[in-house]
């Protein structure tokens, strides 16, 4: 498991900009040896301060919000006779 620390008025430094922002909402259900991830992300490309940008990293989604799907499926290998 990972974890993050929170930090006030914490801001990157100038060599960083902002590529996208991702949003997951994810939810999880439970079967006697399944385990379902289903997430919903939605990815934000914020607009080109600078039209003149060599390499256009957002692949022309400037300004756009894009919604996607994952569903992840795990064993509980306990109840499939895993160790």
């Amino acid at each position: 498991m990972s974890t993050e620390d929170a930090y006030d008025n914490f801001e990157p430094g100038s060599q960083y900009t902002v590529e996208m922002k991702r949003e997951k909402m994810r939810k999880t259900y439970y079967f006697r040896a399944w385990r379902i991830d289903v997430s919903n992300v939605m990815t934000t490309y914020p607009e080109k301060q600078d039209k003149s940008w060599a390499s256009d990293k957002s692949g022309g989604k400037d300004g756009k919000m894009l919604q996607s799907h994952e569903v992840e499926l795990d064993s509980i290998s306990s109840i499939l006779g895993g160790t």
